[in-house]
This record gives structure tokens, sequence and C-alpha cells, in this order.
């Protein structure tokens, strides 16, 4: 399980349900709730979990750890609370058994809000928890005034897939992640191509082919910053005020640009690569874009890359690269839901 690593701003209060109740559903308490639902989280998804996702429980365990205090954060800290801390936890027999965390996100001024972590211990299941669960997200949601409510399903989890298409979810898109796989790179063959570094005359493409492949309502949660990708002194200096400094590889031929790798170095346990290229793709130009830029990386990092499923397949597997996992992206628009 691949943890975003993002920051609630508020903590959901719903005034329907109280707030106090150790019995059937309510809404999260980050004083009293964050350690049961790391453990409930680690239960239902160890067999998937990543590095992030134990960076993750490793947080919200620290913040339970805080107590009191983490309910009084967003008075005092502008970034508000841990990731995790808003949304809806089921209780049975005092015992904490169910969960979904919601946090929110804006797009093109359009306030949202993302389900994760719907997490139900295998005890229970088959009960409707996690209906009930969503179903009360959503009412909260209308209630707010959110204009959508998105949620990531991987593939193979089918019957999640059909739970969420009954609450009348609706799927918009699917995204891969690859991961760069440990080994030795495939010999490069550039042929008549030509790889160097990004010239700044490439710019245009290559913002315009980013923004295909990485549009804002499924990238949010992805380094792609306009600000730190563009050339010239404006990048310059927001480069230089972030500390923040990707690197550029691009392939033409004699008929031009063929495509454009960004590497975006992170805090985390991985780096991100950013590719971007045209539909209709030159196969054996990406592949020599992808060996050529892994060679100048350093090997000790591990790289992911998060692109629409289905692109660039051929290419990426014979750069050694391996899916990591491929989301269904699911949209539940508020207007017409209610």
């Amino acid at each position: 399980m691949s943890v975003l690593g993002l920051i609630v701003v508020s903590c959901l209060q719903d005034k329907t349900i109280s707030n106090h109740t150790n019995q059937g559903l309510r809404p999260t308490d980050p004083r009293r709730d964050l350690g049961a639902i790391a453990d409930l989280i680690e239960l239902c998804f160890q067999e998937s979990m990543d590095e992030d996702g134990i960076r993750y429980l490793r947080q919200l365990r620290q913040s339970a750890r805080m107590g009191w205090l983490t309910g009084w954060m967003p008075l005092f800290f502008e970034e508000g609370m841990p990731y995790g801390a808003s949304g809806y936890v089921w209780f049975e027999n005092h015992r904490l058994i169910g969960n979904l965390s919601l946090f929110p996100f804006s797009v093109k001024g359009r306030q949202c809000w993302l389900v994760a972590n719907v997490a139900v211990h295998p005890d229970y299941r088959g009960r409707g928890i996690a209906t009930q669960l969503t179903r009360q997200a959503l009412e909260a949601a209308g209630n707010q005034g959110i204009a959508s409510v998105w949620l990531q399903v991987r593939i193979d989890n089918l019957p999640a897939f059909h739970l969420y298409q009954k609450l009348g979810f609706e799927e918009k898109t699917r995204r891969t992640t690859w991961i760069a796989a440990s080994g030795a790179l495939p010999q490069l063959q550039n042929g008549d191509y030509v790889l160097e570094k990004r010239q700044s005359s490439g710019w245009t493409e290559q913002k315009a082919w980013l923004e295909r492949l990485y549009p804002a309502e499924y990238a949010w949660h992805l380094p792609v910053r306009w600000v730190l990708l563009q050339p010239g002194l404006p990048g310059a200096i927001n480069r230089f005020l972030e500390f923040s400094y990707p690197r550029h590889w691009t392939v033409r031929s004699a008929a031009g640009l063929l495509g454009v790798l960004t590497w975006m170095p992170s805090s985390g346990y991985r780096d991100h690569l950013l590719l971007a290229a045209p539909s209709a793709i030159d196969e054996q130009a990406i592949l020599a874009l992808l060996i050529y830029s892994r060679r100048q990386l350093p090997h000790h990092r591990k790289l992911t890359l998060n692109i629409p499923a289905g692109f660039a397949e051929n290419p990426l597997k014979a750069a050694g690269f391996s899916v990591e996992q491929t989301l269904s992206w699911m949209e539940f628009r508020i207007s017409t839901g209610f």
C-alpha cells in the first residue's frame, strides 16, 4: 500500500453523529483513535505494505502518542492534522474495527475529498460496514458543499470496485505506478536518436505532453509543479528558493523532439520520474531515453513513475521497470449523487 504524503487541514466533525460513542459509527477522534487506526490498517494491508506505508503508520502512531495535544494542533499549526485524522470509524464492543479516512484537496478551484484507508477487521467483514462508512462520508460531503469525492482502488480488487460502483462512483481513469527494478540496465542502442540534457526550446512541447499525461484531477499528489519544471530565470529562482533541483533529459530525431524524462528528487525513500511524450510514441526512442536517463541517476535511489495505464508499457518493461500497481480512479459527483 502506497500512502500519499499529504496533510489533512481540518478535523471532520459531523453533528448528526455522537462524537463520544464507542458503539457503531462515529467521526474519527484524533485524540484517541489514531493508534487503533494504525493497527487496523496494518492488519488489513500488511501483505501489500511498502516503505511509504510503514512510514505512514509510524507517523500515525507518533501522533497517537501525543494524545490530547493532537486535537489542538489545527489551532496552532497551519499544516493542521496528521493525515488519517479526519474521517469515520466503526466500533464494536469498544473496539475499533472499521475505518475510512478523508482528506481534502482542490482541483481548478473545486473542493474535493479523497477517500482512503477503507478497512474492516477480517472478523467483521460481510456486514456492510464499509458501505455504511462510505455512505456517511458522501452524506457529509454533500452537507459541507464538497464538489466531488474521489477514491482509488486496485483493479484486481473486484469486490471493492463493484461496491463503489453500486454506491454511485464512476471510473474516470486508470493509472499505473511503475518501479525501476534492480539489476544491470539493458544495453543502450540510441541508433539515430540524439540523447541530451533538455534545452529550453523544448519546454512548450514538454509542458503540453505533461498536461495531457498528468491532468490536475489525477496528478495533484505528484510533483508536477510548473514553477520548478520551467526553464529560464523564473524556474531557476523557484528551484533555488525551494532547494529542489529536477533534472531533464530529451530524445530527439531529425524530425524533432520525441520525449522528455524528468527526475524529481524527494526526501522519501524513492524519487519520482515524469515522462512527457506524444500520444503516438516512438517506442525505441522512449526506450533509449529511459536507459540513458537511468544511467545518469544515483544507483542507490529507488525510482517510481506514475503514468496512464497502458502508456509506454513496452519500453518501460524493456528498460527494467516493473508494475507496482494499477489503480482505478473513481469519482462521486455530489451534484448528481444527491
